[in-house]
C-alpha cells in the first residue's frame, strides 16, 4: 500500500526494491514493510537549512567552478577538463556537492545549479578557451523542454565558441529518459556518463554520442551523515 501523497515513482521503486533485498536476506518468503515517518521527518529538517542555503548562494553568486584536467593517454597536454561546482558558504568556506546536491534533488533545485554551472563555464571558455569541458547535467535539465533555447541565448551573450563544452548526462538518466536525452544529443555536443553494467554499449550510438566516458561512481553521492550548515 502507497499512500496517495507518495507519488514519486522513482522513490517508490527504490522502496520496493529495498524491502526485497531485506527479505532476501532473512530467508526469502517474508512480509517487509517500510515506514519513512521518522526518516522523512529528518531529510526534512535538513532540507529546510539547505534550501535556504542553497537559495542564497544562487542568489548572492557563491558557486565556484573547479577545473579537473583530463589526462591525455597519449601523454600531451588535452586541454580538457572535467567542470565541478563548489558552494562558497557564509562564512567564506567551500562546500562539497555531496553535502547540499541530495537536498538539491529533492526540492527541485538541480535545475537553478545546471543553468549556474553552465553559464559560468559558458563564460571560462569565452574568457580562456580551453579545449573542451566536460560539463554534466542533471536530469531535471534533461527534461526541461526550454534548456536549449537558453542555452542559445547564453552562447550568444557570452560569445563562446558552443564546441568547446560537451554536455554529460548520467547514464541512468540517459537510460531512463531516452527520449529526451535523444533530443539533446540531436542538439548538442553529447558525451554519455557511462557506469559499468547498467547501459550497455551497444545502446550508446542510437543516443548520437559524441564519446562515452567510463566512471566508477555516481557523479553525485550523498553523504551518509549529511552535515547540517549554521542557521545564522
Amino acid at each position: 500500500m502507497v499512500p496517495p501523497s507518495d507519488a514519486d515513482l522513482d522513490a517508490i521503486v527504490t522502496d520496493g526494491l529495498e524491502s526485497c533485498r531485506k527479505g532476501r536476506a532473512r530467508g526469502g518468503n517474508q512480509v517487509m514493510t517500510s515506514d519513512h515517518a521518522d526518516t522523512d521527518a529528518r531529510v526534512q529538517s535538513y532540507d529546510k537549512v539547505w534550501v535556504k542555503h542553497i537559495k542564497a548562494a544562487l542568489m548572492e553568486n557563491r558557486f565556484r567552478l573547479v577545473q579537473q584536467p583530463v589526462a591525455s593517454l597519449q601523454g600531451e597536454d588535452s586541454g580538457m577538463f572535467d567542470v565541478l561546482v563548489r558552494m562558497i558558504d557564509g562564512q567564506g568556506k567551500e562546500v562539497l556537492p555531496a553535502e547540499f546536491m541530495a537536498a538539491a534533488e529533492r526540492n527541485d533545485l538541480l535545475k537553478n545549479i545546471d543553468r549556474w554551472v553552465v553559464g559560468a563555464s559558458l563564460s571560462f571558455a569565452a574568457q580562456r578557451k580551453p579545449g573542451c569541458l566536460f560539463v554534466r547535467l542533471s536530469k531535471e535539465t534533461v527534461k526541461d523542454p526550454s534548456f536549449l533555447d537558453w542555452l542559445d541565448n547564453q552562447i550568444r551573450a557570452t560569445r563562446a565558441e558552443a564546441g568547446r563544452l560537451s554536455f554529460q548526462v548520467p547514464e541512468g538518466v540517459a537510460a531512463t529518459y531516452i527520449t529526451q536525452t535523444h533530443a539533446l544529443a540531436a542538439a548538442l555536443r553529447f558525451v554519455n556518463d557511462a557506469h559499468p553494467g547498467l547501459l550497455p554499449m551497444a545502446q550508446l550510438p542510437t543516443l548520437a554520442a559524441h564519446a562515452a566516458r567510463l566512471e566508477a561512481l555516481p557523479v553525485f553521492q550523498a553523504v551518509s551523515q549529511p552535515f547540517i550548515p549554521p542557521t545564522s
